[in-house]
């Protein structure tokens, strides 16, 4: 049995990490300054958590699966493109992040969808 050697890749033609071209920044921004009652990052993360209460219509809907398993989705929107969430795996229409993103979509007249995941959303 002959054992073939892998082709090697010469060095040179690998560009190191720190030659990368460093991302523009828009400066026509604004530059981002925190509420002063959330400086810190732990603040800013447990904020809309706490505080934030979006109101949010939905349209659910079953999807039955060919392994007697379903998915389910929430709807809002009626028109536009669509947006497709896929939330962490603790995410779901109860989470602050989740409703505020649908309901952006949905001011920007898209539609969009939040699928739950196998055994989320409604028991089987």
């Amino acid at each position: 049995m002959t054992q073939h050697a892998l082709p090697r890749i010469p060095a040179a033609t690998h560009a190191p990490a720190a030659a990368s071209a460093p991302v523009p920044i828009d400066s026509s921004l604004p530059r981002f300054r925190p509420g002063w009652w959330v400086r810190g990052g732990h603040a800013q993360t447990l904020w809309p958590a706490l505080a934030r209460r979006v109101r949010l219509a939905t349209t659910p809907e079953i999807v039955e699966l060919p392994d007697g398993d379903f998915l389910r989705l929430d709807w809002v929107g009626r028109g536009g493109p669509i947006v497709v969430v896929l939330p962490g795996l603790q995410g779901d229409l109860d989470s602050s992040y989740v409703r505020g993103l649908l309901a952006a979509c949905e001011r920007r007249g898209w539609r969009a969808v939040l699928i739950h995941y196998r055994g989320c959303g409604t028991p089987n």
